[in-house]
């Protein structure tokens, strides 16, 4: 994976998911520190173009993509 910041990114999410197997009781209260700009543009690039509308309803992918910035 080329990308340095998704890869700690991945890892990071990785390691949360082991812990929540492990721990079922932990109530885990936020995640969204992980999400940046280069996570969402590089889950954007790998998008399967195929799919139908999400419930945000955004219909063309060039726009999310220019929100995105």
């Amino acid at each position: 994976m080329p990308n340095t910041e998704l890869s700690k990114t991945l890892v990071k999410l990785s390691s949360i998911s082991e812990y929540a197997r492990k721990d079922l009781t932990y109530e885990f209260t936020s995640l969204a520190h992980y999400l940046n700009v280069e996570f969402l543009r590089n889950c954007y690039i790998s998008l399967n173009r195929n799919k139908a509308v999400g419930v945000d309803r955004v219909y063309a992918l060039s726009k999310y993509s220019r929100e995105l910035g």
